[in-house]
């Protein structure tokens, strides 16, 4: 069982952290964070994230932070801080992932997700508790659907963006890089990068930055 770390430590992190221990696969030893409030978490010591890049005990370990582009920053860190670091992927046993996705490292699939036929899911995105992708549809790099969120099938979800708590999608509809897809919307239709849409049917608000604030 290899040991591992997991970067940050906030809610978000205590759920991954729960479906690692439920996998067995890896053992935690501890939470990398840059803020930190406590020493510890769940039993676990919380170490600062400049400690830990001048002195790293394990090269293996998973990103917690929901922030999709604050979850990007701290990837980008440690590729350039500690050479080599392996990221693991995390797929809690009652989501049901159809045997032809494809999913990038680093990623997070949580209870009773469903990812149905040959869906591709990149590297470091979140399919969170209770959501849906139906089949041929993509996830990309960093990006998230939360809690009862669904996207119907030959959809697409750009870079770093989120697609809302209890959101929808209909098929073929997509969404550009660094977006975001409010709570409880509907979208009809294609969306370009970095903007807030939301409403029933989902319709543009505004311009948003890549850094910008949404969680």
């Amino acid at each position: 069982m290899d040991n591992v770390v997991i970067f940050g430590a906030g809610g978000h992190a205590s759920v991954v952290a729960d479906i690692i221990r439920t996998c067995t696969q890896y053992n935690i030893i501890a939470y990398i964070a840059s803020d930190i409030k406590t020493t510890s978490r769940d039993g676990l010591p919380i170490i600062e994230d400049s400690i830990f890049y001048k002195n790293p005990m394990v090269n293996k370990g998973i990103i917690a932070i929901g922030n999709n582009f604050i979850r990007e920053k701290v990837v980008n860190s440690i590729q350039s801080q500690i050479p080599g670091f392996e990221f693991i992927t995390c797929i809690h046993p009652k989501a049901y992932v159809s045997s032809s996705v494809n999913i990038g490292v680093g990623t997070v699939v949580m209870a009773h997700a469903t990812i149905n036929p040959y869906s591709r899911i990149g590297t470091h995105c979140i399919v969170n508790t209770n959501s849906s992708i139906d089949h041929d549809s993509i996830l990309s790099d960093f990006a998230s659907i939360a809690p009862n969120s669904v996207l119907g099938g030959n959809c697409s979800v750009g870079k770093g963006s989120a697609i809302c708590i209890g959101a929808c999608m209909e098929h073929k509809s997509s969404i550009g890089d660094y977006s975001i897809l409010g709570a409880m919307s509907f979208l009809r239709k294609n969306l370009p990068d970095k903007i807030l849409a939301y409403g029933t049917p989902a319709k543009i608000v505004r311009n948003r930055a890549e850094n910008e604030k949404y969680l």
